[in-house]
């Protein structure tokens, strides 16, 4: 049992990190280019190598690092070409996955989203908690499709996906009222069995999300 809390804990660190790391390169903290030192990173965190290690693993797996051939990491950076490409991608990955939704939908997986946006109208709900449901809403949506690849292809962006939206959250809190709607019109366009309609509503919240996230990004001067 100590083991495995110890190996349960050392996970968290990497994760911690990880987050950390993510924002910093998100925000333009770590510049492009920029070498990621395990050891001074270690210190700054006041972690052991080994989760640094970790999390520069998924970072590259995101996109957001490289190793040269020397074997140094470095930053790849994160600019506005980045939203653009990340929300292209989820926009083809869940458009893709409500075509393979059995029609008309259960009755029970309606009620779990509607219970979803109901938890997300607590306005004395932290970003964090908000950001969490609105993540399981859009997975709510893939898992319909029982297209594990699709499943499999949301998952890995995920990460980047909910540290965009924490960082745009603290700062724009004005869209929440505007996401919250939208998810609604989602759910009842899915009610109604109209396809096309869920395809709609999806593809305009999308683009909203995108559009917020480019605005913020200017703000802070990323290109």
């Amino acid at each position: 049992m100590e083991l495995f809390t110890e190996e349960v804990q050392r996970k968290l660190i990497w994760q911690q990190v990880l987050e950390k790391l993510r924002k910093r390169i998100i925000l333009g903290e770590m510049k492009k280019g920029e070498h990621l030192k395990e050891v001074v990173l270690s210190k700054e965190l006041g972690v052991s190598r080994g989760p640094v290690r970790e999390a520069i693993v998924q970072l590259e797996k995101e996109g957001l690092v490289h190793t040269c051939k020397n074997g140094r990491t470095k930053v790849n950076g994160f600019s506005n070409e980045d939203v653009n490409n990340l929300y292209y991608a989820r926009s083809v990955v869940e458009t893709a996955a409500i075509e393979q939704i059995q029609m008309p939908v259960d009755e029970q997986y309606l009620t779990e989203m509607r219970e979803l946006l109901d938890a997300m109208e607590d306005e004395d709900l932290s970003n964090r908690n908000v950001n969490f449901l609105d993540l399981q809403f859009h997975y709510s949506l893939i898992r319909l499709s029982e297209n594990k690849t699709l499943i499999q292809m949301w998952l890995s962006t995920n990460g980047v996906i909910k540290a965009i939206m924490e960082i745009t959250n603290e700062h724009t809190r004005q869209q929440r009222a505007t996401s919250l709607t939208q998810h609604e019109e989602i759910l009842k366009a899915l009610q109604s069995g109209d396809r096309q309609q869920v395809k709609h509503t999806l593809e305009t919240h999308l683009h909203y999300a995108r559009k917020v996230l480019k605005n913020f990004f200017e703000t802070i001067h990323i290109s």
